[in-house]
């Protein structure tokens, strides 16, 4: 093995490691906390109170079951009284790794005259049909083009 070849395996599994770890401290009560503070989040609120939710996005990249259950926990935040600020949040979150099942979460905010664009936002960045068909039928959806 060439010192590269031992560099790269060392270097792979320090990142394995990193990422488990952080998917660990991700997992434990920051992230519920996080959540929490969603519900009354408005702009101008300590926006660090939300770092435990970036990290589990990057952090749970790799771990496909624990991503499925943060995108299911922020699209339920979507139909809650949860501040404008807060719902806006969730979607630029879901914009980088919601799928299909975020979509009946996202829709109903295309008729909101104050969320539309960050629904569209997130919508937009779905590669799944089911997003491109809630756009195309959405109330706000232009009609007659083309």
């Amino acid at each position: 093995m060439t010192r590269n070849t031992i560099a790269l395996i060392v270097g792979s599994a320090t990142v394995g490691l990193l990422a488990s770890t952080l998917s660990a401290a991700v997992a434990q009560g920051d992230l519920g906390k996080a959540l929490a503070a969603m519900k009354t989040y408005n702009w101008g609120d300590d926006r660090g109170e939300l770092a435990p939710i970036d990290r589990a996005v990057v952090a749970l990249r790799d771990d496909p079951a624990a991503r499925k259950d943060l995108e299911k926990r922020l699209a339920a935040l979507l139909s809650t009284d949860a501040p404008q600020a807060a719902k806006g949040f969730v979607c630029r979150k879901l914009s980088l790794f919601g799928t299909a099942d975020s979509v009946p979460a996202l829709a109903p905010l295309l008729a909101d005259k104050k969320l539309s664009h960050m629904a569209r936002f997130a919508l937009e960045r779905m590669p799944c049909a089911e997003a491109a068909k809630a756009m195309r039928d959405s109330p706000s959806a232009p009609k007659g083009v083309g």
